[in-house]
């Protein structure tokens, strides 16, 4: 393990009222019409500089300097953090798999294979995946490492959080499990009153159970899987059909050859993954870019501690996403890694051994207008200790306020707080 890890945020949103966002399907809009608007690509880099424009040059290159509008996105001294194709849109996606690390395969698992199968490769999950996705060597078929699984998805789109060790069949019945056994046609799962089993096509989703080490181990894969360049950045794309995919820059492959239906392709290898994953370059929607020993905070095993509500609606806190599974959005800043949660809250994350520091930016989600007051605070192991960090007053449609580096060494839990702020608070804030 790394041991010079430091854990990031890319964004802590808070949203503090009860405000209307529609997420709504996006329709496909990959046309030449849209391809050429002024403003397809927005891009912000480490310093917060934003750049908009439709003239990206030198992506499609392996050695090239990709630049927007003339100014290039892989300065070492600004790098890139986000670039967002405005013409696309996630959309909804079916049947897939969900990692530990926040990963998401769109595709269906169709079989488990043990090494007698394919001597090669140790005992690993098929997931034949949603076109245009292939893998490198143009197969329909990615074999994946079980343990980095957290949810599988087989029927509809995914209802509800993640529930760990939870087995939902098709037609409803849910089933609490602690251990599973996979099998060419499905799965064997161990309850408290004996054993279940149950074939792919009788399971609607698959929760797995969690533990924590698991989790991290996972997580930390995406730093310490081999690498030619150990300081080159963690990259990670969303696409159009919501696939999201986390891997090491220095190991993209760009395809010379052009399909005739989807252009050019990047080759990526995520840690979960026995295969290389083609990924067409006109269907991703996002990519973001963070140093080589930092993880996300939304990666790591997490606890709500409290939660209180004045109107008594329970607003669960969300992964990389506001608490209206919006797009987490403060001014003019936009994340896509990062925490949603809403006053009154306190979240607890786990931190394993070599965390070395903490940094993130913190605000008030657009969704919320100009409404809204919170204060926020960052402890370490419990809310009894003084806090390490603490906010001023934020308010609804200014800028986020930048937290830390915190020094983190030694500590096991990072606990985010966000409160009400009622008192003294600002005049004319809600």
């Amino acid at each position: 393990m790394n041991p010079r890890i430091k854990y990031s945020v890319g964004f802590v949103c808070i949203a503090v009222i009860l405000s209307s966002v529609v997420v709504a399907d996006a329709q496909n809009r990959r046309n030449e019409r849209w391809r050429d608007t002024p403003n397809r690509y927005w891009a912000q880099l480490e310093n917060g500089d934003i750049i908009i424009g439709r003239d990206l040059r030198e992506w499609h290159h392996e050695r090239g300097n990709p630049r927007l509008v003339g100014k290039p996105m892989f300065n070492r001294d600004n790098f890139l953090r986000l670039l967002r194709d405005t013409t696309v849109q996630p959309r909804r996606y079916g049947a897939h798999v969900q990692f530990h690390n926040g990963d998401v395969l769109p595709g269906r698992v169709i079989t488990a294979r043990d090494s007698s199968v394919k001597a090669d490769l140790p005992p690993h999950l098929v997931v034949a995946v949603t076109e245009p996705l292939i893998a490198h060597d143009r197969s329909p078929e990615i074999a994946i490492y079980p343990a980095a699984v957290a949810r599988i998805v087989l029927q509809g789109h995914g209802k509800g959080p993640y529930e760990p060790g939870t087995l939902v069949f098709e037609d409803g019945r849910r089933v609490r499990i602690n251990a599973v056994r996979w099998a060419p046609g499905g799965l064997r799962a161990l309850t408290e009153d004996g054993f279940v089993s149950a074939d792919w096509l009788e399971i609607a989703e698959l929760h797995l159970p969690q533990k924590a080490d698991d989790v991290i181990e996972a997580v930390t894969a995406d730093l310490t899987a081999p690498c030619p360049t150990p300081d080159s950045r963690v990259g990670r794309i969303v696409t159009e059909s919501a696939g999201v995919f986390t891997y090491r820059q220095s190991m993209v492959k760009i395809d010379s050859e052009r399909d005739k239906f989807f252009g050019q392709y990047h080759a990526i290898q995520p840690a979960w993954s026995f295969d290389a994953i083609r990924v067409p370059i006109e269907y991703i929607v996002t990519r973001s870019y963070r140093n080589h020993d930092a993880i996300p905070l939304s990666s790591l095993p997490a606890k709500r501690l409290a939660q209180r509500s004045f109107t008594g609606a329970d607003w669960p806190w969300r992964r990389n996403r506001n608490v209206r599974d919006g797009e987490l959005a403060c001014e003019n800043m936009i994340a896509d890694l990062g925490i949603g949660m809403h006053a009154y809250s306190e979240l607890a994350f786990e931190l394993p051994a070599h965390a070395k520091q903490f940094s993130a930016w913190v605000g008030i989600d657009n969704a919320v207008g100009g409404g809204g007051c919170v204060r926020c605070r960052v402890y370490l192991d419990s809310t009894d200790n003084k806090p390490v960090w603490q906010s001023d007053f934020l308010r609804g449609g200014a800028a986020p306020v930048k937290v830390g580096p915190l020094d983190i060494r030694d500590a096991k839990r990072l606990i985010l707080v966000a409160d009400y702020a009622h008192d003294k608070r600002p005049k004319g804030a809600d």
